[in-house]
């Protein structure tokens, strides 16, 4: 039983200590969901964290694209780009670019 509850503690706190990455991409996806017209019909592909050393040293893109639904029920793929900077607790979205 005590093994059961040090092994459901570990989980939980790996669970909380999600990386900057990850983060960025969970927040990315928020955004975007928050923008559809019809969010339960969006369908993302692969989110990509990049990087972007060539610009600063603590900026990152995150790139992907959803298909959904637009007002009139057609299917519609958004491509988008999110850039972030790095500082003090966490991401914070710099600019927002959509296709």
């Amino acid at each position: 039983m005590r093994w059961i509850s040090v092994v459901a503690v570990i989980i939980i706190c790996i669970g909380c200590a999600a990386s900057p990455k990850r983060r960025m991409i969970d927040m990315t996806r928020d955004v975007v969901t928050l923008h559809l017209k019809s969010p339960d019909s969006a369908k993302f592909g692969e989110l990509s964290c990049m990087w972007r050393s060539d610009i600063a040293e603590d900026v990152y893109t995150v790139s992907g694209w959803v298909d959904s639904q637009n007002g009139y029920g057609a299917q519609l793929r958004t491509r988008f780009t999110f850039w972030f900077v790095m500082e003090g607790d966490g991401p914070f979205i710099l600019r927002k670019e959509w296709n």
